[in-house]
């Protein structure tokens, strides 16, 4: 359930704050983040197993309790927070454009697609780690190899993408 807010709530303030400088994530940009980013770590997050030992704490009954909601609620301000400072950030430079191009129903990439898209992948991956539960009811995130192994293998390949983006990742 976490994950699923965390990762609607993401998208949400990406597309919202795009909406608000008449700009749109493109359709390719949202297949790589449902189908190269949620997708594999909602199957890797999955696979964690399930800790050694029972325990005799119970989980919390009710989706509605206060530490659930307090830890969705920081979480989506440090969300949004991340994503409209980078986007300031980027119009304070001085070669930004306020506009996209348009064509019709084709939007064509610009800075503010890319940098809103690129800070929303880095926040699905950060917070895959932020939320795996672990002692009493699960193992921690560090045993599950897949996870591990995707998780640095995303990150690399999207700190790459911001610092020196290549051709194919326009």
């Amino acid at each position: 359930f976490k994950y699923m807010m965390m990762y609607s709530f993401i998208q949400f303030f990406s597309v919202t704050l795009l909406m608000v400088y008449q700009s749109y994530l493109s359709d390719s940009q949202f297949l790589v983040s449902d189908i190269f980013i949620i997708f594999p770590l909602a199957f890797f997050i999955a696979q964690t197993g399930s800790y050694e030992k029972l325990t005799y704490d119970i989980p919390t009954s009710s989706l509605l309790s206060v530490p659930i909601i307090s830890s969705i609620v920081i979480h989506m301000l440090l969300s949004f927070i991340f994503q409209f400072g980078g986007n300031l950030i980027l119009m304070s430079t001085d070669w930004h454009v306020n506009t996209c191009e348009l064509d019709g129903n084709t939007v064509f990439s610009c800075a503010d697609n890319s940098t809103l898209f690129l800070i929303a992948n880095l926040q699905y991956l950060t917070s895959a780690l932020t939320f795996s539960m672990d002692k009493p009811y699960r193992k921690p995130f560090y045993t599950n190899r897949g996870l591990v192994a995707y998780l640095v293998i995303a990150i690399f390949i999207s700190i790459y993408i911001i610092v020196a983006p290549a051709g194919w990742t326009k």
